[in-house]
């Protein structure tokens, strides 16, 4: 995004929401969830004007709920809205407003806002290198991810541990279009 640019080797999460929030280009930007939401003003280098907070995650998931959620985006203006809720309401949040409004751009974001925000630790970069971030948020919060990693994502946690461990001797390596 950095000049009209793709970012060179790996992008997580939390990079790209980082990037968003502080690109000029994107207009108008619409967080919800996050414990702390103003850390991540006091923290980055964002433009209010550009970058609504519009709801905790105190959000009821019934369909009057997120109707009303659907009218505050729309009337906030925004054009992405990145929604930090976990597994599995903020997805529930995304379909509803990707359903309302099919020309916004939404995202379930994870505890991105709350790392931003230094509330939660990021892993080490060298952590962050060998692809194992995801891991170590798990050994952080176990009683909270395991249940989603372990019994939800079992081929996917073993999807990402071989191609990180695949991966370790190289960081920017490209990957054919076939490999998983």
């Amino acid at each position: 995004m950095t000049n009209g640019r793709a970012p060179k080797g790996r992008s997580t999460g939390v990079d790209l929401v980082q990037r968003f929030l502080e690109a000029p280009e994107c207009d108008h930007i619409g967080i919800i969830g996050g414990h702390r939401p103003e850390k991540i003003f006091e923290r980055l280098p964002i433009d209010r004007r550009r970058v609504t907070y519009l709801n905790s995650g105190i959000i009821a998931l019934d369909t009057a709920s997120l109707d009303r959620l659907a009218a505050e985006v729309e009337v906030a203006g925004c054009q992405l809205v990145l929604v930090a809720l976990g597994v599995p309401k903020q997805d529930i949040v995304c379909a509803h407003l990707h359903r309302q409004l099919p020309h916004l751009v939404v995202a379930g974001v994870g505890a991105s806002f709350d790392i931003l925000a230094g509330l939660k630790p990021r892993a080490p970069g060298w952590v962050q290198r060998l692809g194992f971030e995801w891991f170590f948020r798990l050994c952080l919060e176990p009683r909270r991810l395991a249940g989603r990693f372990l019994v939800f994502y079992p081929l996917t946690v073993a999807r990402l541990a071989r191609r990180a461990l695949r991966a370790r001797g190289s960081t920017d390596k490209p990957r054919s279009s076939g490999e998983e």
